[in-house]
């Protein structure tokens, strides 16, 4: 969106102080802090989403909103070298005064950049504390006037960011990455940090959740979402956060998904990794990783080499393990771990779709398994035999996988050279430094 200037020939903005701003020129001073303080003829619109003038300077037969008691805007006077850090608060009876640090140059047509913000989480002079919902509105070609006691502000205010809010059933909590908010502004240099952690979200009364402003924070656009018993994936159209873009995507069900993908996609270096829902665990939802975790996905995360093999990554320690779970979640904003022996059990049962097979998917082992009677002593690829009723591969052999049990460590599933690799079947007890081979792991999401 372009930016416009609104500027008033300044020989009629600055002729008489008093005509301009309503105030006796002795009227500067300092505040309780030992700031500057200046009353201010403020001449500036704020452009909203789709157009909408949401604040506008009071005007004759004005439709538009005008600035409220205890409206505050944050600038930013450039002398040429340094960024004198401003704080302007509107009072219905006194009209805009603005505090500020250093020296005010004298003159017309100097620059200035202008912030507003709508639902900040906390703001001083120093700092302006931001989250997912609040609207950022700014002009960085602001233009002031000042003579030594009149000070006269004009701009127009823009969107900073898109915004995005989810339609769904009210109260529904959702959690999803994806999104990159803005999260501090400090006056005094006039810059943003960011943040790219997961956030959450409730859908109200009226159908939606709040709005979320912020910009995509991957190249491909993507969200992943979880909810109470579902996980989704989706890839936006690139321009669907642009600055000043507004919009809303509903949120996914099992029979309504569209162009939401199942699960919850990961990827780390280009490589992808999807985690399935388990749902209706007497112990409550979670996510389980569609298979086994490759040496290719392994080698993405941790570095060191690159491999593009879909073998399960295997003959790794419980620490190990650890160690790749903890740096897939600083890298994701997700938690991972790996899962008790019941709850990788009820999903390689298939959980609530369970049909009682003896083995993950089938009565068949060699439908959905490598073990010793099919292998020839080695592991193979991931996903090359049948899935279980939740979309699981290889919850039958290949490789064991870690879980916990009461502070003791199992391989569960049997593997390629198991002679028995049904649902049940494990390996002896397992501690943190005993691995093989035939043990490797699956990402776990509570």
């Amino acid at each position: 969106m372009k930016r416009k200037i609104n500027i008033l020939p300044y020989f009629a903005l600055i002729a008489l102080f008093v005509a301009c701003t309503g105030f006796e020129p002795e009227v500067s001073g300092t505040d309780e802090s030992g700031r500057k303080v200046c009353p201010m003829t403020f001449n500036c619109d704020v452009n909203g989403f789709d157009n909408v003038l949401l604040k506008s300077p009071a005007r004759a037969n004005a439709s538009s909103e005008t600035w409220e008691e205890g409206d505050q805007v944050y600038i930013s006077f450039y002398d040429g070298k340094t960024i004198i850090p401003g704080e302007a608060t509107y009072s219905e009876t006194d009209g805009w005064l603005v505090s500020y640090d250093g020296f005010l140059p004298n003159g017309t047509g100097l620059t200035c950049a202008v912030h507003y913000f709508e639902n900040a989480i906390a703001s001083n002079i120093s700092v302006v504390k931001i989250g997912p919902e609040t609207a950022i509105y700014e002009a960085l070609d602001g233009q002031y006037a000042y003579d030594g006691t009149a000070l006269t502000v004009a701009a127009t205010l823009t969107p900073k960011t898109g915004r995005i809010r989810f339609k769904g059933t009210q109260n529904t909590y959702i959690r999803f990455t994806g999104i990159t908010h803005y999260a501090t502004f400090s006056p005094a240099v006039n810059t943003f940090t960011t943040s790219t952690g997961q956030l959450g979200t409730t859908v109200g009364a009226d159908g939606f959740t709040p709005y979320i402003y912020g910009y995509y924070s991957n190249a491909e656009n993507t969200i992943g979402m979880v909810g109470p018993d579902f996980a989704f994936t989706r890839d936006f159209p690139a321009n669907s956060l642009d600055v000043g873009a507004s919009g809303y995507a509903a949120i996914p069900t099992e029979s309504s998904h569209n162009d939401w993908r199942r699960g919850l996609y990961i990827k780390v270096n280009g490589v992808e990794c999807r985690l399935l829902p388990v749902k209706g665990y007497t112990d409550g939802f979670f996510l389980l990783g569609e298979t086994e975790v490759t040496e290719e996905f392994y080698y993405a995360v941790m570095g060191g080499t690159t491999s593009s093999s879909q073998l399960p990554m295997s003959n790794i320690s419980y620490d190990n393990v650890t160690a790749f779970n903890t740096k897939l979640g600083n890298l994701t904003y997700w938690n991972f771990n790996v899962p008790s022996s019941k709850e990788w059990q009820f999903a390689a049962r298939g959980g609530n779709e369970s049909q009682g097979y003896t083995y993950a998917g089938s009565n068949d082992p060699d439908a959905v398994g490598w073990y010793a009677a099919n292998s020839n002593g080695k592991k193979h690829n991931v996903k090359s035999k049948a899935p279980n009723e939740l979309g699981f591969y290889d919850m039958s052999g290949n490789v064991a996988e870690w879980v916990y049990n009461g502070g003791s460590y199992y391989g569960y599933g049997g593997n390629y050279i198991a002679t028995n690799i049904s649902i049940i079947s494990s390996t002896s007890s397992l501690s943190k430094s005993t691995y093989n081979d035939q043990l490797g792991f699956r990402l776990y999401c509570n």
